[in-house]
């Protein structure tokens, strides 16, 4: 009786633990992942050749020349799942650029732009606009800008490199017009030997006590031919 009893309990107690065990199954929750901060700048610059925006420009897609304009776009994107406030965003140009416009340009000549809020997924652009600098300097230089964004302890950078044709528009000193030939031509001549004629016969008027010397006769002889 008791072996029966005993059966009887262990398949009870089984049956439970069945019914126990999915009931704290269902409880489990696993790990959620924590919410990742994350961001990324891309620089480009702009081809006039294909009025397009691309990351880089070498020298046999396009050339720069001095006084052109150079426009550049910064784009920032927010690739986590949770916003991200107060970026900012530095560009600093090269020594062969000048600053035109787009951002505030602090005294360093470090250009800002600023994000007060950028959501999941959101993408926030700024245009930049630069001019190639007139040079003495000849050749071909191949400058890099360079943007980063940074917001907390994140940061990111990006570089655009583009190439510069130097000096190409040098401008030559003008020549002075020389006077036309002909008449004011010969009066100028003229002009440059009066003094030399003019002394001569003040020379021969004023020296009456020199009468006996050779240049005294000369002179009084042409000054008798013109009188």
């Amino acid at each position: 009786m008791k072996t029966h009893l005993f059966g009887a309990s262990a398949i009870i107690l089984s049956l439970f633990s069945f019914i126990a065990v999915p009931s704290a199954l269902a409880q489990y929750t696993p790990p959620q992942p924590t919410p990742a901060y994350k961001f990324f700048i891309d620089k480009k610059i702009f081809n006039p050749s294909t009025e397009q925006y691309v990351d880089n420009l070498n020298r046999d897609q396009y050339l720069y020349i001095p006084d052109q304009t150079v426009d550049f776009k910064i784009e920032v994107k927010n690739t986590g799942d949770i916003d991200l406030n107060s970026v900012d965003i530095t560009d600093q140009l090269p020594a062969q650029l000048i600053y035109v416009s787009g951002g505030s340009i602090n005294k360093g000549g470090q250009i800002h732009f600023f994000i007060d809020r950028l959501t999941p997924g959101q993408t926030q652009s700024f245009l930049l606009k630069a001019k190639v600098k007139v040079t003495d300097e000849t050749g071909v230089v191949c400058p890099v800008n360079l943007a980063e964004a940074r917001t907390g302890s994140l940061l990111d950078q990006d570089t655009s490199a583009f190439c510069i044709t130097r000096n190409i528009n040098k401008k030559v000193a003008p020549v002075e017009e020389l006077p036309k030939t002909g008449l004011p031509l010969a009066a100028w001549s003229l002009v440059g030997f009066l003094p030399a004629g003019f002394g001569l016969k003040r020379f021969s008027r004023t020296n009456k006590d020199n009468l006996d010397r050779p240049l005294h006769i000369w002179q009084k002889r042409e000054f008798e031919k013109e009188s």
